[in-house]
């Protein structure tokens, strides 16, 4: 598995635009949508590899104003790392699928649609998410 890179446009990008940013570069298939929450914020995101990320979105006009993005990296443990646009790293702990109910009653998560899972991240083994 290869890490991957979560992440949200900047509150002016319209959607219209960001497609036509996937549809120009033909990478609409290596992009998937999420949902999720930031400090308690719900927002719409996005999930791609890390190499995707670092060659289409990192440097892009779509998220100038982001405070950070979540990196997972691509292991076992998914382990979560918040990259701050100063260059600062902060490790989250393990991403831990997680019901809804139990996602929802903290700050951040995401919902993977594609997958139907929810996820937050904690310091704890993720096979023992139960606990959350």
């Amino acid at each position: 598995m290869h890490p991957t890179v979560i992440f949200c446009l900047d509150k002016g990008v319209t959607p219209f635009d960001f497609v036509e940013y996937l549809e120009y570069f033909a990478i609409w298939d290596r992009v998937k949508s999420t949902t999720g929450s930031y400090k308690g914020e719900e927002e719409l995101g996005f999930i791609t590899s890390e190499e995707v990320f670092n060659e289409y979105f990192r440097d892009s006009v779509f998220i100038k104003e982001q405070e950070s993005v979540l990196r997972v990296s691509g292991c076992n443990k998914m382990y979560a790392t918040l990259i701050y646009n100063d260059g600062r790293q902060e490790g989250i702990g393990s991403m831990c699928s997680v019901p809804e109910e139990v996602a929802k009653r903290h700050d951040g998560w995401t919902y993977l649609p594609h997958t139907g899972n929810y996820y937050v991240a904690a310091h704890i083994n993720p096979d023992h998410a139960g606990e959350l």
